[in-house]
């Protein structure tokens, strides 16, 4: 049973703006992932009607009013979902690859640039660009120029690249996203170990406006930016990336900035991009942050504060008990 350790700090004052399919596109009709985000919105927001209320369900989910569960983030969300790697060569990285949702209209969608670690290539994490695109964020993976550097620097300028090739990818004619429309407000870094590193500093270093990061058991990270919404993830079997740096990383940050730092029982560095018991805990996590920092939904704040999802209302595939502490500075 997995044991997770979690502290929470945010500012909600203008903090808050707004399994995997294997196939290269899900089929889930539009009709239905209408219908699902209306239902998750529903859930989180306590505006499901009373009839739905008193059954304690919406379109099958859990309501809160019940507080069984929260919103199930490990599970493949309501968007089809569709890839690309055509034209996307760039003296920043070695290759990359995009994952966009393919139903969501002229939704305007944020971004998350993605990247792996030490030797990893883009395709270790297709699983999490493929998931993310699923709710709704056009995800982007990249394998840095020299994936055997350890230098961070390395992967942080895959990261600053990645992106700005997704952002032009808008006006290339051929492209998926050509005349997508992208909000240029809401993009994020997310990454593991060097990878992870590397996400912090290009959100410290980026000429853009980056709104979140995730960094997952970070190899020796920098002090993340006051400006940047940060989830620290690690595990206490992390023999390669100490869990007390990231811890570091953590209490240095600035207080005002919304800030979370979760620490998996049992989960060692090779663990985070293994198809195994911890797979559903990571993406439910990764998933809630940028969901509650790139779609608009202060409400998910319940998934990391103890005074929203009690501790054995979180789905027991996620964690056995959680540790959990909210405050704001």
């Amino acid at each position: 049973m997995q044991l997770i350790e979690l502290l929470l700090i945010i500012s909600m004052t203008g903090a808050c703006g707004s399994a995997l399919a294997p196939s290269h596109q899900d089929r889930r009709p539009q009709a239905k992932a209408t219908n699902e985000i209306t239902a998750q919105r529903q859930v989180i927001d306590g505006t499901a009607d009373q009839e739905t209320a008193d059954t304690g369900s919406v379109s099958g989910v859990q309501t809160e009013k019940t507080l069984q569960k929260p919103i199930e983030f490990y599970s493949v969300g309501p968007y089809r979902v569709g890839s690309s790697g055509e034209s996307l060569e760039d003296p920043g990285y070695a290759a990359a690859e995009i994952f966009y949702p393919t139903n969501t209209g002229r939704m305007n969608l944020p971004v998350v640039t993605i990247s792996g670690g030490f030797s990893n290539f883009k395709e270790d994490v297709t699983f999490i660009a493929r998931h993310l695109a699923s709710y709704g964020i056009i995800s982007v993976t990249f394998t840095p120029v020299d994936n055997l550097s350890l230098d961070p620097n390395m992967w942080a300028q895959g990261h600053r690249a990645a992106l700005e090739k997704v952002l032009s990818e808008t006006t290339r004619k051929g492209s998926p996203l050509f005349q997508k429309a992208i909000d240029r407000s809401r993009l994020a870094n997310l990454g593991f170990s060097l990878g992870g590193a590397g996400a912090i500093l290009a959100a410290l270093s980026s000429p853009r406006s980056i709104k979140a990061t995730v960094a997952l058991c970070p190899f020796l990270p920098e002090t993340p930016s006051p400006d940047v919404a940060t989830l620290l993830l690690t595990g206490d079997a992390d023999i390669v990336a100490d869990s007390s740096y990231v811890a570091e990383a953590y209490s240095l940050a600035d207080a005002k900035t919304p800030k979370a730092f979760v620490k998996v029982s049992g989960l060692g560095h090779t663990d985070v991009l293994q198809d195994g018991v911890f797979r559903p805990t990571l993406t439910y996590y990764l998933t809630a942050w940028l969901q509650l920092f790139l779609h608009d939904d202060p409400p998910l704040t319940k998934v990391f504060d103890r005074g929203g999802y009690a501790a054995d209302a979180v789905p027991p595939s996620i964690i056995g008990k959680a540790l959990l502490e909210f405050k704001t500075d």
